[in-house]
């Protein structure tokens, strides 16, 4: 593809198999769900560009965002929301030189102040006449920048969350640093435990097991919304 002079940002192999999982995902999702109900929502929350180049090789690749866009049948309507307006202006610019018209609504907000904006965003619908709304959203953070009230309000929606957790980048790498930070409010925010250390230290377990805790707690929030729980393997 010829360079189109928007912001390219580099991303590592692993996130192509990261960027192959949630296209495969997406697609089965919008198969599935097209034909059954009349709005299907795709939001992806720090949606980043549309492109990116593969550190190393320097060869370009679709990003999730173009390829939620890309994959048919497509989702009604799409929502996207990055705090850097490089993204979004990489996106409009991407967007807008696909063969395809959709229904697009670009929020240049950090997520944790966005959900007013995306709650104006979707579509409007009357369970009375037969419409329904089902959502897919995708999050991708690249450090516990989330705080999970925003699952909280945007789970009043049927929806389906898919969820990237950045436990390994940033929360084994600083863990020391959250432990002991105790002005630090990110770890409470993101597991919706605002008494995780005192949880913690009861359990007086060792910081390789740290990973497994946060995931357990993460777990345990999202089943307090409704959701179903996972199993948390003994390999993490």
């Amino acid at each position: 593809m010829e360079d189109d002079g928007l912001y390219l940002p580099p991303i590592g192999l692993h996130s192509l198999e990261k960027i192959r999982r949630h296209n495969f995902y997406a697609t089965i999702f919008a198969k599935a769900m097209r034909p059954k109900w009349k709005h299907v929502v795709y939001i992806g929350l720090y949606s980043g560009v549309g492109r990116a180049v593969v550190k190393g090789s320097g060869d370009e690749a679709d990003a999730s965002v173009m390829g939620v866009l890309k994959q048919h049948p497509p989702f009604t309507k799409y929502i996207f929301v990055d705090s850097d307006p490089r993204c979004i202006q990489a996106l409009r610019g991407g967007i807008g030189a696909l063969p395809e018209s959709f229904d697009v609504t670009l929020i240049n907000r950090p997520v944790n102040d966005s959900v007013s904006e995306i709650m104006e965003a979707m579509p409007s619908f009357d369970p009375r006449r037969g419409e329904g709304l089902l959502t897919l959203c995708f999050i991708d953070p690249f450090r516990l920048d989330l705080d999970f009230s925003v699952l909280r309000a945007l789970s009043r929606f049927r929806i389906d969350f898919l969820i990237m957790l950045p436990l390994g980048f940033d929360l084994r790498r600083n863990f020391r640093r959250y432990l002991l930070d105790e002005e630090d409010t990110r770890v409470a925010a993101f597991l919706d435990a605002p008494n995780w250390r005192e949880e913690w230290r009861a359990r007086g377990r060792a910081d390789r097991t740290f990973v497994r805790f946060a995931l357990e707690k993460f777990d345990e929030a999202m089943v307090k919304l409704g959701f179903r729980g996972r199993e948390i393997r003994d390999t993490v």
